[in-house]
This record gives C-alpha cells, structure tokens and sequence, in this order.
C-alpha cells in the first residue's frame, strides 16, 4: 500500500489508502513512526477506512524534537489533529499502540469517536513511572529534588511529567 506524505497540524503525517468518508488516526508508541502504520493501514482500507499516521514529537521525522515529547506538548497537537480530520472524514476512528494510545486518551477523553482500539496501552502511567522509578533506584524525593534524571535503560525521568 502506498502512503502519501503530507502535513497534519505542523506534523508529519502519511495517508494511507483510498479516500473514505471514514477514517483511523493512528499513533505510533514509544521508539515508533507514521510508517508503521502500513499494515493496519491494509486492514482498515479493505474495510473501507483511510487511515492517517503521524509522527509524535522524538521519533521518525521529528528525531530531534524529543524533548517534546511530553502531554503538554503532544496532547495540543493531536487535538488540533483531530479537527482537522474531522473536516475530512465523517466517522473518526483511533488507534494508538503503547505510547500513542496513553496520549490518545489523553487528547481525547470526551470525543465522540466511532470507535478506538489500543494495542498494550500504557494505561496507568503513573504506575509505570513508578515502576520504572524503581528499576532506576530514584526515590520520589530525589527526583523531586533533582527534577530530571536519565537512567541506564533509556528513559529520563521527570518530576515535571
């Protein structure tokens, strides 16, 4: 399936499949791109939806914006995302993998979507910082204090998030 890239909202998004009056927002989770999105864009369009994948802030064509990937920023954007697609599709559907479905519900707690499907969501994230606060040995008053603190698996932790 060929995707078509274009711009959505400022971000970089691809279009996949046939236009439909019904579409997929799909959002990729953490280490992910818009060009995963390949095969359940397949799926969607034998079903007779058009899908849409973006990249969220740190990954694919925005590598060097990682600093951003954070609700504050992610969750404006994807809300602008969705207006805009809104005026393309009548029925807006979502599917968010991991990270993408945490800022999905984030973005989108009250919007009447035809329907969303999530693939191993992060649905407790504040359990899961603090499992990974653990991992790391950090103790809520450390970071508190210390306010960001990189670990050796990968991910900084941040009191502010």
């Amino acid at each position: 399936m060929r995707a078509e890239p274009f711009s959505l909202g400022g971000m970089p998004a691809l279009r996949w499949g046939r236009p439909s009056r019904q579409g997929i927002l799909y959002l990729h989770g953490q280490g992910g791109s818009k060009a995963e999105a390949a095969f359940f864009a397949a799926a969607a369009a034998d079903a007779g939806w058009q899908t849409v994948s973006v990249d969220l802030p740190g990954h694919g064509d925005r590598e060097s914006e990682a600093a951003a990937l954070v609700p504050w920023q992610v969750v404006p954007e994807l809300r602008c995302a969705l207006a805009e697609l809104r005026g393309r599709w009548d029925r807006v559907g979502l599917f968010g993998s991991s990270l993408g479905a945490w800022f999905g519900l984030l973005a989108y707690p009250d919007a009447p979507l035809a329907g969303a499907l999530f693939l191993s969501p992060a649905g407790d994230m504040e359990a899961l910082i603090c499992k990974m606060m653990g991992w790391a040995g950090v103790s809520e008053e450390r970071l508190a204090r210390e306010g960001r603190i990189p670990t050796t698996f990968g991910q900084t932790l941040s009191w502010e998030y």
